[in-house]
């Protein structure tokens, strides 16, 4: 399907894009202590202000399906599936592989397995879901590979 190249395309591309970029630089401090789960909370919901911002322009500035954006029909069934699968990896399988990691002597890693494992598990199953649906949305690559081709082909 050809993506016709307009400034709501460009725009959904950067708020995807950029948005996320700034949650990597410098400019996430101004959230707060990383370490610190508030600004890990205030990172979640950072990433799904952006999720919501792309759905309004797809929707409503581009006109054009959620599809258009990988999100299909069957997204309920497919959510509760993912949660099922979430609450079963951050209660069963990471324990077990934290504990793995801890006791195969991956030192470089430990500080980081520890710091997951404090983390509450209600956190743990929001930045699953929030993985899930936020990041698999905005980053879908057919899609942005399909816009980016548009953009470039503007002459």
């Amino acid at each position: 399907m050809k993506v016709p190249v307009t400034l709501p395309t460009i725009v959904g591309l950067s708020v995807a894009l950029g948005g996320v970029a700034i949650l990597a630089s410098p400019a996430a401090r101004w959230l707060g202590d990383p370490a610190a789960l508030r600004t890990r909370v205030l990172q979640q919901l950072f990433l799904w202000l952006l999720f919501g911002a792309v759905v309004v322009i797809v929707l409503r500035w581009e006109r054009r399906p959620l599809s258009s954006i990988g999100v299909r029909p069957d997204l309920v069934r497919s959510l509760g599936f993912a949660a099922l699968l979430a609450a079963f990896v951050v209660v069963v399988v990471s324990p077990a592989v934290m504990h793995l990691v801890a006791s195969g002597g991956f030192g470089f890693i430990e500080s980081g397995v520890v710091q997951f494992a404090s983390l509450p598990i209600w956190f743990k199953l929001f930045a699953v879901l929030t993985a899930g649906v936020v990041e698999e949305t905005l980053f879908q690559p057919r899609d942005a590979a399909d816009r980016f081709a548009a953009i470039v082909r503007i002459r």
